[in-house]
């Protein structure tokens, strides 16, 4: 069940970037192109919900691995971090491109770089 949930995600994930199932083109603004989705309100906050469940998915396998193996609890415990943190970034990317705040992309750039 694990390697089937997290190869869904990483599928659709891929899927969503490709402009042939054009996720991210409904959301741009008339007359733009395709592209200009990827730099919208919406489609940033919809995405960090995407990654919040996944979040929450890895949150639930840590729960059930603690029993079994302490591999699987690092494994997870760390995919409930990376999840966190990327969907922080996606919602810092949405709050800097809806208030026009360079900080807030800052800060989004700075929760997708792992130093």
């Amino acid at each position: 069940m694990v390697f089937s949930s997290y190869g869904a995600f990483f599928l659709s994930f891929a899927a969503t970037l490709q402009p042939f199932y054009y996720a991210y083109g409904s959301y741009a603004p008339a007359g733009a192109s395709e592209s200009a989705g990827l730099d919208t309100v919406g489609f940033n906050s919809s995405f960090a919900f995407f990654l919040i469940f996944i979040a929450v998915l890895s949150f639930v396998f840590l729960v059930l691995s603690v029993r079994t193996n302490i591999v699987f609890v690092i494994i997870f415990f760390t995919l409930v971090i990376f999840f966190s943190l990327l969907s922080g970034a996606y919602w810092q990317s949405a709050n800097g491109i809806g208030n026009a705040d360079p900080s807030a992309l800052a800060l989004a750039g700075r929760l997708q770089i792992v130093s």
